[in-house]
């Protein structure tokens, strides 16, 4: 069982990587629908593949502690492939609804942390061996 104070540490650097990935997700994300009034599909797929190389390296790097290796940059892009999905469903329903683009993207960043913080800790940086 971990610490608690271990699991306080990898949540708050996951938080600290993840707030980092979001403001680049979200300010791309704003400048192109400010820029070339797009809708929210576009503007987060924009938003999300700008924030992916800063997301792999800090959460391998800091979060996780784990060494940067071929098969996890391959799982990692995996399951951020379902992850990007993910955004691509929930910006396509915002549409579809006709909500605002700006609110659309607010969706978006408010519920995939928290799904990629899972999946990232239970799946794809699992069986590395730590580095510090």
């Amino acid at each position: 069982m971990l610490s608690n104070s271990f699991w306080f540490r990898e949540v708050s650097v996951f938080a600290i990587v993840g707030v980092v990935a979001t403001l680049t997700h979200t300010i791309i994300a704003m400048g192109v629908i400010y820029f070339f009034s797009t809708l929210a599909t576009p503007a987060n797929i924009i938003g999300y593949l700008s924030a992916l190389p800063i997301s792999y390296y800090g959460h391998s790097r800091f979060s996780f502690r784990k060494p940067m290796s071929y098969p996890a940059f391959l799982r990692f892009i995996y399951f951020n492939t379902w992850l990007f999905g993910g955004v691509a469903g929930l910006s396509v329903l915002c549409d579809f609804f006709y909500m605002p683009p700006y609110l659309g993207v607010i969706i978006v960043i408010g519920i995939m942390p928290a799904i990629s913080y899972l999946v990232h800790k239970f799946v794809t940086f699992k069986n590395s061996q730590y580095c510090d």
